[in-house]
């Protein structure tokens, strides 16, 4: 039984990784994010160094696998925080606050927070939440999903000397989303822009025969490979 498999799609290689099927919030689910974790670190290994690593949560546990492997490979390490464990959790009444298993989310997302090279977020009210907690990471950006699509000329030209100065290697780890909860696959992804067809925005140039690193995106699709 393989591990892993990779595919090829415009340029971006896929790394599926094998893991347990589960359905709703069981046991099964907690085993599936474990999994992820472990055999992430592991297949990582297999490709080449990225320049920075981006983990993000929903869930937690691959936001700490890619810290680990940001870490073994050399790499900077930015936290990208899509959601709130486990705030948001104890919130809906899922989780009780003071509980072991809210320490424990409470102990890694301060972790993350202060440990990283930086946080990013697509939400609002993520700096006053971190303020509150006393979590004063290194940098913080918000990148909004809703943007202005007539910005002014100089917030343009400032925003292109950030993406043109951005490492080109960048690994980006996510387990399996909403999508596919009952499938068996989680999946990594490698991004580089390709010197021929320049799909970066930054118009930088990448040399076609250099491989791309690893990064990690959802699992579009339910089922396990052939």
């Amino acid at each position: 039984m393989r591990l892993y498999r990779t595919e090829m799609v415009e340029d971006v290689r896929y790394v599926w990784i094998r893991g347990p099927a589960y359905g709703g919030n069981s046991g099964r689910r907690f085993l599936n994010m474990v999994s992820f974790a472990m055999l992430a670190l592991v297949v990582q290994a297999r490709f080449q160094r990225p320049s920075a690593v981006i983990g993000w949560t929903v869930h937690p546990l691959a936001a700490a696998a890619a810290y680990l492997m940001a870490r073994l490979r050399g790499a900077r390490f930015f936290f990208e925080v899509r959601d709130l464990w486990p705030q948001t959790l104890i919130d809906m009444g899922a989780l009780r606050e003071g509980s072991a298993q809210a320490r424990a989310l409470r102990w890694i997302e301060a972790f993350l927070v202060t440990r990283g090279d930086g946080v990013i977020t697509l939400l609002p009210g993520v700096e006053s939440y971190l303020q509150e907690r006393g979590l004063r990471p290194m940098s913080l950006l918000y990148l909004p999903n809703g943007v202005d699509l007539a910005p002014p000329p100089r917030i343009v030209a400032g925003v292109r000397d950030r993406v043109a100065s951005a490492p080109r290697d960048v690994a980006r780890w996510q387990p399996p989303g909403p999508v596919s909860t009952s499938a068996p696959m989680a999946v990594l992804t490698a991004l580089r822009p390709s010197s021929r067809r320049r799909r970066s925005s930054s118009g930088s140039r990448t040399p076609a025969r250099r491989e791309p690193p690893a990064v990690a995106a959802p699992d579009p699709v339910a089922g396990s490979p052939d």
